[in-house]
């Protein structure tokens, strides 16, 4: 049975990889639409789309984009 030191850094590296995930997102967003990564974040934002591809995401257990 893991620790529950174990099961915290379980969480975290959980919480870093979406938070790497959805900078990656923003990021490439960002590039494609040739705008900053500000304006793509508030543009993703705005409109729910940070939200979805999180939940897509995880509910489906995709790879990471890193580790694929």
């Amino acid at each position: 049975m893991p620790s529950n030191c174990e099961k915290i850094k379980v969480m975290a590296i959980s919480i870093l990889n979406k938070i790497e995930y959805l900078v990656l997102l923003v990021a490439a967003f960002a590039a494609q639409s040739k705008i900053s990564e500000a304006e793509a974040y508030r543009y993703l934002s705005r409109y729910g789309a940070l939200a979805l591809c999180e939940n897509y995401r995880y509910r489906d257990n995709r790879p990471h984009p890193v580790e694929a």
